[in-house]
């Protein structure tokens, strides 16, 4: 069995190909772990499928206004944080980004 994180959150054009690729490794036999964002369509999309584990990371849209870019900043600093510890804890033996 392989452990295999994939980063997909955001759109339901990269979380789609994610949930997909997550039931095919399922399938045979593999554990996956999606990492998605905080979004409502994220929250719409997932709650059809509870077999799959879902991590919610922290976030927000890139903007050059300064409340709005230390936002980024602080949530982009929580995402990071996060992914690491969740990498160090799962220890996977790959990790998928699908992005556009």
């Amino acid at each position: 069995m392989k452990r295999i994180i994939i980063s997909c959150g955001g759109t339901g054009g990269h979380l789609s190909p994610g949930i997909s690729l997550a039931e095919g490794l399922s399938a045979r036999g593999h554990e996956a772990t999606l990492l998605i964002s905080h979004k409502k369509v994220d929250t719409r999309l997932i709650t059809k499928y509870e077999a799959i584990s879902f991590q919610r990371i922290p976030g927000s849209p890139f903007s050059w206004r300064p409340i709005a870019f230390g936002r980024f900043l602080i949530s982009q600093t929580a995402g990071f944080l996060y992914s690491f510890k969740l990498v160090r804890s799962v220890r996977p033996d790959g990790i998928v980004g699908l992005v556009g």
